[in-house]
């Protein structure tokens, strides 16, 4: 388009001191659309830290033999070595959940979803570590 074409008519006659005879604010807000709200790092941490916490327990839960009564027994079966692969790459993932969680706490020590997290993640590492 050109400028000139964009131009109101009388508008350069206009003076440029002279202030609104009123607050013009409150029809500007009105047509302002609202910013959307920020996603929180903690809660990042908080789901990175769930779904890893989720996925080493039902990987956990898959390799453990079970009895015939659908009990989980507490036999030791050697891994092979892709089996072993796998559990050492979840068992990284977890502790980098426990220390992005560690992290998270120094920022929200009173968070009572963090903690629950942290003590899931906890339990997650050790149940990982026997399996090697």
């Amino acid at each position: 388009m050109n400028e000139d074409q964009d131009r109101i008519e009388g508008l350069d006659r206009l003076a440029r001191s002279r202030a609104p005879s009123r607050d013009l604010w409150p029809g500007i807000a009105g047509r302002l659309r609202p910013r959307r709200r920020p996603f929180y790092p903690m809660a990042q941490f908080a789901l990175a830290a769930s779904l890893v916490a989720g996925l080493a327990a039902v990987f956990s839960l898959s390799l453990r033999p079970q009895g015939p009564s659908g009990t989980l027994d507490r036999v030791v079966m050697p891994l092979s070595h892709d089996s072993r692969a796998i559990v050492e790459a979840n068992l990284s993932m977890v502790r980098q959940a426990e220390r992005q969680l560690r992290q998270a706490l120094k920022q929200d020590p009173n968070s009572p979803t963090l903690r629950t997290l942290l003590a899931s993640t906890e339990t997650r590492q050790r149940e990982l570590t026997a399996m090697l």
